[in-house]
């Protein structure tokens, strides 16, 4: 794989990562003049409502203010220009003469007229303006008496308190399509990270790098890598099968004096290497390809090809190779034995007429190649399926927010499987995060003091209600007194929580979780107990490595990555302890995580 500490090898450009930062800076802008666009656009249509439904209401109040006048009850009409103000929710209501005189007001002191005049002159106020900013006039004739003016002051303050949760929509919906957008651009940068990757190695190779593990790239980036990785492998057979047929045909020069140097030459090599004659016996087979090919004591000299790889296409590439023709071919085959599955890449060449023709087979075991692809490509099902639930929940619960309206119930039931979901979310990468951290030998471990009732007391709120859900009985059987531990709080707790998720996730419906907490002056034990599917025996041996999930159907129908255990033991063993598991099938496991107390831990190199 190209990689960048290679001094042959370019390195990236800032201009990639400057790049990348102007267009999230450019995207991020849009999103801002967006927001503010929206919010401008709501206030504007709220505050139009708003004095739209006020005028209507006003409207209203002045009939019936007008009967109570007209029947010269004016106390009834000071008491609904009065009551407005708490059934409207406003700031004042008051009634006015065109004079200034004030005739009703929600607040008494600020009455100038005690008594309504038999009749009043039309000049001195405007009856068409309204005085300040969020107050309706309405004004209306009091038939052969004159006219008068009804006022009422919105309440500002409440408009904004009414456009909050409309806010928080905004933001959670802006907050998930910048989600939706970082994710599209990651899946467009992979795609472009293929030809990024070849034009960096084909840099390399004009200036003088040969090594094929450097050149070749990472073929889980796409089809276009493994069809470049092809190419230099076949590069480099060829070149290997040319290096040998100069050599022996050096050797039958000097007259059989180096052959004995030569053919330890072969036997050194890491592939497998068979020489084929005319009538496709072995004429040649170096150790490697006994080993990888099991044939016994390694005498094959003599014997006929098909008898080495029964493979249908592999006899007829050497056949073609034998009877003249000049196509070298590459292929592969599997072969099964003792239940394990091994994958192997052959190159046949042609031999030369005149070098007595036959062919030269070299053979690759590319059995750990193959099963880390396999790994890598269930991992990324698994891990896709996994992301792709909690965002799925999220989608659907912030559109369940917004359609709540006024309902605070939904909406507040809505945030809560967000706020859940979101939390799901972050410890999915962060595992994730935190095993390639350990592969790459970058974890890190923090000392402190671990206060481990606050821990566990955290550990069984975040999995009670799941465990209620699934209708599990989760017990915690823990001290009266913890002792004083020492080490990285997060890290430790990350392992406990796999360890009692896993126990949960597995067990069936009905069953129950057991957690208990021993300690000693010197160890730490926590045990965690299941009455779940259990473990074969023959799926124990590989529980712990990454990506690994039982073949057990029951356990293919719940989602995982297949990281929690690897990861949590791991983290274990980086404090000094272990764990070990004690299951049988269809009965239940126990898990043992045991931590040393007072012990410095072992950063990795």
């Amino acid at each position: 794989m190209v990689t960048t500490d290679n001094p042959k090898v370019p390195r990236r450009t800032l201009g990639h990562t400057a790049g990348r930062l102007v267009t999230a800076a450019y995207v991020m802008l849009i999103m801002a003049g967006l927001w503010t666009a929206c919010v401008w656009t709501v206030r504007q249509s709220v505050a139009q409502a708003s004095a739209e439904a006020l005028n209507a209401h006003a409207s209203l109040r002045v009939n019936t203010v007008r009967d109570h006048l007209q029947r010269n009850d004016l106390t009834a009409a000071r008491r609904l220009v009065s009551d407005a103000v708490a059934d409207l929710g406003l700031l004042g209501s008051r009634l006015v003469l065109p004079t200034g005189e004030v005739v009703a007001d929600h607040t008494p002191a600020l009455i100038s007229v005690r008594s309504l005049p038999p009749e009043w002159l039309e000049a001195g106020l405007d009856f068409t303006n309204a005085p300040v900013p969020g107050q309706t006039v309405v004004p209306f004739e009091l038939p052969g008496r004159g006219w008068l003016r009804l006022e009422l002051i919105a309440d500002p303050a409440r408009q904004q308190a009414n456009l909050l949760p409309l806010h928080a929509t905004f933001a959670l919906g802006t907050v998930v399509l910048l989600a939706g957008i970082t994710f599209v651009a990651r899946r467009s940068s992979k795609r472009m990270r293929g030809a990024e990757e070849i034009h960096q190695a084909l840099i390399a190779l004009d200036r003088g790098e040969t090594d094929l593990a450097i050149l070749q790239i990472s073929e889980s980036i796409g089809s276009e890598v493994r069809a470049w990785n092809t190419l230099l492998q076949t590069r480099e057979d060829e070149g290997r099968a040319a290096l040998v047929t100069r050599t022996g045909t050096a050797a039958a020069a000097l007259g059989g004096r180096s052959s004995g140097q030569l053919f330890a030459a072969c036997d050194a090599l890491p592939n497998g290497l068979v020489v084929v004659d005319a009538q496709q016996n072995v004429r040649f087979s170096n150790g490697a390809a006994v080993m990888m090919l099991r044939l016994g004591d390694g005498d094959l000299v003599g014997k006929p090809f098909a008898d080495l790889i029964a493979d249908a296409s592999v006899a007829t590439a050497v056949h073609e190779a034998v009877a003249g023709g000049r196509k070298r071919s590459k292929l592969e085959f599997e072969r099964a034995e003792d239940g394990n599955t091994s994958w192997f890449r052959v190159n046949v060449r042609p031999l030369r007429r005149d070098d007595g023709g036959g062919a030269v087979v070299t053979v690759e075991d590319v059995t750990q190649a193959r099963t880390a692809e396999q790994a890598r490509d269930t991992f990324i099902a698994q891990a896709t399926h996994e992301l792709r639930t909690p965002l799925t929940n999220i989608c659907l619960y912030v559109e369940a927010a917004i359609d709540a309206g006024d309902d605070a119930v939904t909406r507040s039931a809505s945030l809560n499987v967000i706020n859940e979901e979101s939390r799901r979310l972050e410890r999915i990468v962060g595992d994730m995060l935190s095993v390639s951290e350990i592969q790459a030998g970058s974890f890190k471990v923090e000392m402190r003091d671990v206060r481990l009732d606050a821990l566990f007391d955290k550990i069984h709120r975040d999995f009670e209600a799941q465990a209620v859900d699934k209708r599990i009985k989760l017990t915690f059987h823990l001290p009266p007194k913890f002792p004083v531990a020492r080490g990285d709080r997060d890290k430790i707790e990350i392992a406990i929580q796999n360890l009692v998720g896993n126990a949960i996730k597995y067990t069936p419906a009905g069953g129950r979780v057991d957690v208990s907490v021993e300690s000693t002056e010197q160890l730490l034990s926590i045990a965690v107990k299941d009455t779940g599917f259990g473990i074969s025996p023959d799926a124990l041996p590989r529980l712990f490595s990454r990506f690994f999930r039982a073949d057990d159907p029951r356990v293919r129908e719940v989602t995982g990555t297949g990281l929690g255990l690897a990861l949590a033991r791991d983290v274990v063993r980086l404090h000094g302890g272990d764990i070990t598991v004690d299951s049988q099938l269809n009965k239940g496991s126990t898990f043992t995580m045991t931590l040393p107390l007072g012990i410095e831990v072992h950063q990795p190199c």
